[in-house]
């Protein structure tokens, strides 16, 4: 991963969001256009949506807990993204009022849906025991915790906020979706990387109790090694996470232009390009095969309309 890139485009999405929420829910509407895209009550109408999209997605995932695959789709991330994308892909598109400076406030307004969902993750995990606090260790310690646990909620909303973009900035909805899972599978693997060398195999755990131990020659409580472990895990993920929300903002805020010029961004791919960069090497060489190809394909084509010259020349 390009880390130093992820991180510096990350930390110029969030600086623009805080800007972008006080221009879609101050009290003045001046600012923005939310009645063209909501209705009259363009606030009420955003809370409403964010509720009975959520609503609608967990009763979704009820109804479909018998069928395999439907597992794995997290239904309420794909309701808010459908329902939000919706009116705002039609304001753009069909009301002919869309300009430059519309960004800001058309992007906040998933934004509590976004908050609403990872705090009811935060919450799901920490009643149903999905990560527990350290035994017989201090209570302070359930901060290790605490970071896994807002670190999965971080990825949920990193997850709603990349299919609300893709459906948004995409044509082709089913296109879009398919990226937005590929690039969510890439982040699973990187977690499931995280979760085997930092949590399984505990190699924090290891490196901490080497140092304490026998270099500086004393021993440290036995839910030291698993609290560094978790707190490790936790910083890193919750680190992806944001990195991943930051970057896609600014994504979208860079090519809202084109959007409005083209009607169609693959934002997933963008993003998916920030996280997991292709080896340059591999571009040079697919760049030189495009190009012996083309080549190729000329002279066999200059070939072919000589032998077509050649012949004419013959019949005259």
């Amino acid at each position: 991963m390009k880390i130093a890139h992820l991180s510096k485009i990350a930390r110029e999405g969030f600086a623009d969001m805080l800007p972008a929420l006080q221009t879609a829910f101050n009290s003045s509407g001046d600012d923005d256009d939310l009645a063209s895209v909501f209705g009259a009550r363009p606030r009420t109408a955003i809370v409403a949506l964010t509720v009975v999209t959520i609503a609608l997605g967990y009763l979704v995932g009820i109804a479909l807990e018998s069928f395999q695959l439907s597992r794995w789709v997290h239904w309420p991330v794909v309701c808010v993204a459908v329902g939000f994308a919706l009116p705002v892909r039609r304001y753009l598109f069909s009301s002919n009022q869309a300009g430059d400076a519309d960004f800001p406030w058309l992007a906040a307004v998933v934004i509590p849906a976004v908050c609403l969902l990872a705090l009811l993750t935060f919450f799901s995990q920490m009643t149903s025991g999905e990560v527990t606090v350290l035994d017989d260790a201090p209570f302070w310690t359930v901060i290790g915790a605490v970071l896994i646990w807002a670190a999965n909620a971080v990825g949920e909303g990193a997850t709603v906020t990349l299919a609300f973009c893709a459906l948004v900035y995409s044509r082709n909805w089913l296109e879009a979706m398919w990226d937005v899972v590929r690039l969510v599978f890439i982040l699973k693997l990187i977690q499931w990387v995280f979760v085997t060398i930092l949590l399984e195999i505990g190699i924090v755990d290891a490196i901490v109790s080497h140092i304490a131990e026998n270099i500086l020659g004393f021993n440290i409580p036995h839910w030291a090694g698993d609290l560094s472990d978790q707190i490790s895990y936790g910083v890193l993920v919750l680190a992806m996470g944001l990195a991943v929300i930051g970057a896609t903002w600014t994504v979208c805020r860079r090519s809202f232009a084109e959007l409005l010029a083209k009607g169609d961004i693959n934002v997933a791919a963008t993003v998916r390009t920030m996280i997991d960069p292709p080896d340059p090497k591999k571009v040079a060489q697919k760049a030189e095969k495009a190009k012996h190809k083309a080549a190729r394909k000329a002279a066999r084509e200059a070939a072919r309309q000589a032998a077509r010259d050649a012949k004419k020349h013959k019949e005259r």
